[in-house]
């Protein structure tokens, strides 16, 4: 069954690369970006807006929501970097930064979160409606089992009659007990957790990059900010996790001198820029069904440690 994936910041760069992932698997991808897109696919949808608009983003989401039913994954992608000294960094550009880096990722995961809770809640109440129903069914087919043995007496008469000690309605009682205690029991988070938020970190936070140091705050913001709704949300069936790339050639880095790339490379374990494929490694990761145990994790890739 096709997922439901909202990417923001699909018109090019990683966003677009992983809009063409999810929708050649046959999953429907909803995308936005400042400006229109020309990734055309009967399964994409594309909304035009600004990340930090609070209206805009959340009239996204409904609509997604009208449209589908649902949202299975969030993948924050959106995101913009600034190279200047501390000493020649103007207000506006800290602002702009954080707008996109964090208050446009906190809108979509506090907007996204909404839907994927209440379909979290419908789906606990069909699993108690379906061990009412077993109840029931477990009730009857007691009796019955019960007027089997004990002809001359009806089924009404077994699971209703005069309470006594020993009697066919307290054999019938403990029986049904024991197989509703099985049948209704509440489903665990460990085996209820059905959807995913990925947010992007960078390496620049843990390697405190000079020159970075409005992009590296704006993204240490958002790795804290993953990390403690990884904890209010965990209740509702919602993994909350984040990847922190290294530089990949993308528009985000086409402006930092070369001399200052070098140096940031020197300083991971592998000294190469990041390919799509590793930070889709990362990603499918995450997603993973079998990763529903994991949440508030951050994997800095090329060997960056925390």
């Amino acid at each position: 069954m096709p997922r439901v994936i909202l990417i923001t910041g699909t018109r090019k760069g990683i966003g677009r690369d992983l809009s063409e992932y999810y929708l050649n698997k046959g999953d429907i991808v909803c995308g936005c970006s400042r400006t229109q897109s020309n990734l055309e696919h009967k399964n994409y949808r594309h909304f035009t807006l600004d990340v930090s608009d609070e209206n805009a983003v959340v009239n996204m989401v409904r609509a997604v929501k009208k449209e589908f039913g649902t949202i299975d994954v969030l993948l924050n992608n959106a995101g913009i970097a600034s190279m200047n000294h501390i000493l020649t960094t103007p207000l506006k550009t800290m602002q702009n930064i954080f707008n996109t880096n964090v208050f446009g990722s906190f809108l979509f995961l506090r907007e996204v979160s909404k839907v994927m809770v209440q379909n979290y809640k419908k789906r606990i109440k069909d699993l108690e409606s379906k061990g009412l129903d077993s109840k029931n069914n477990a009730k009857n087919a007691i009796a019955e089992a019960v007027c089997d043995d004990f002809s001359g007496f009806t089924k009404e008469s077994i699971a209703f009659g005069a309470k006594g000690e020993g009697s066919l309605l307290n054999i019938n009682d403990r029986a049904l007990s024991e197989q509703s205690a099985k049948s209704t029991k509440k489903p665990t988070q460990t085996t209820q957790m059905p959807y995913r938020i990925v947010n992007f970190a960078t390496v620049a936070t843990p390697l405190r990059l000079e020159g970075e140091a409005a992009y590296a705050a704006s993204k240490a913001a958002l790795v804290n900010l993953t990390q403690v709704c990884a904890k209010e949300l965990s209740e509702f069936g919602i993994t909350i996790n984040a990847v922190g790339p290294t530089p990949v050639p993308t528009d985000l880095i086409k402006n930092v001198p070369k001399a200052k790339m070098d140096a940031l490379l020197n300083q991971q374990a592998i000294k190469r820029f990041g390919e799509f494929r590793d930070v889709l490694n990362a990603i499918e990761f995450f997603l993973d069904e079998k990763s529903d145990f994991i949440t508030a994790q951050v994997i800095y890739l090329g060997g960056v440690n925390a």
